[in-house]
């Protein structure tokens, strides 16, 4: 991880990681020691790429929360 000022960081920052692995990454754990007010995984990003995908490969765009809620219910 690169050397950021801690300053960058508040409670009212948001920070999103787009690493996909359940564990906490280097720039997370820097995120959540800084209290920021919210710290996300790039579950999100990679899941809502994929409906994307199948809508336009299938013609359908499959529900995206159960997918989000599993994978938070797993963290």
């Amino acid at each position: 991880m690169p050397d950021l000022p801690a300053d960058l960081v508040n409670e009212d920052s948001v920070c999103y990681d787009m690493a996909y692995g359940r564990a906490d990454t280097p720039f997370t754990s820097w995120a959540k020691s800084l209290h920021a007010r919210q710290v996300n995984k790039g579950w999100g990003m990679l899941v809502e790429q994929a409906a994307e995908s199948f809508l336009l490969w299938r013609g359908l765009r499959p529900q995206t929360q159960p997918v989000l809620e599993a994978l938070a219910g797993h963290a």
